[in-house]
């Protein structure tokens, strides 16, 4: 007498997994976490989307799920965002993902609106902000922070670069202040009214040390808004 054996037809059944997951931290002022899955076990199948998204503006998460066996399938949708807003004085902010109650206020007021500079803490890349704006970085309170500016964008710019130390508490917005200039390159050549070249004369207005060569000829730095030149022969 025949009879099938369970743990011979538990033997045949297959299963498959497969995830793919990507992370992109090279957003201005986020990150992206895409994952695509799918799983099959005997005839049962499932398939996953999910959606991470994180900012100074805040999170959100879409998450899909497939499933299909024998007897039904079905897809299920979750998902959800959240955000806060913080005000200082007549300015409002996104206050990011994190609820914090302490930030710091990076004022770039007087920066060009083309500019970019990534906020470090402990030297560590926390966000990049924009020029032209206040831009609000939240953290959370009872600690003490290393705080320092570096350029993002291509443009050359003049600006305080130390390190500072700062303390937070609950409900404690430091402001920190900073005046960019920005830097533009000079290529020029200098001559007198009967166009001769004016060579070895020294630029005093230039950003470090500024000169022409024996033809005239010169490459400087100047703080955008400077409106003359002034020379010098040498000796």
């Amino acid at each position: 007498q025949y009879k099938d054996n369970p743990l011979s037809e538990h033997k045949q059944l297959t299963a498959h997994e497969a995830t793919l997951r990507w992370k992109d931290t090279n957003l201005e002022n986020g990150r992206f976490e895409p994952e695509v899955s799918y799983a099959q076990r005997s005839k049962d199948k499932s398939y996953g989307l999910k959606l991470d998204y994180e900012s100074t503006l805040g999170q959100a998460k879409l998450h899909i799920n497939r499933f299909e066996t024998e007897n039904k399938s079905g897809t299920v949708y979750t998902g959800n965002s959240s955000t806060n807003i913080v005000s200082i004085g007549k300015d409002w902010f996104f206050g990011g993902a994190e609820n914090q109650s302490s930030g710091i206020l990076v004022d770039l007021r007087d920066a060009p609106e083309s500019s970019r500079f990534q906020v470090k803490i402990d030297q560590q890349l926390q966000t990049i902000v924009k020029g032209g704006k206040n831009n609000f970085v939240p953290l959370r309170p009872y600690e003490e922070y290393i705080f320092s500016l570096k350029p993002y964008s291509d443009e050359l710019l003049q600006y305080q670069q130390n390190e500072r130390h700062i303390s937070l508490y609950p409900g404690n917005i430091v402001r920190q202040i900073f005046e960019v200039n920005q830097i533009i390159v000079l290529v020029g050549r200098l001559i007198n009214e009967k166009g001769e070249p004016l060579a070895y004369y020294a630029i005093d207005n230039a950003l470090g040390f500024g000169s022409t060569d024996a033809q005239g000829w010169f490459q400087i730095e100047v703080l955008s808004g400077t409106e003359y030149l002034t020379i010098n022969k040498k000796g």
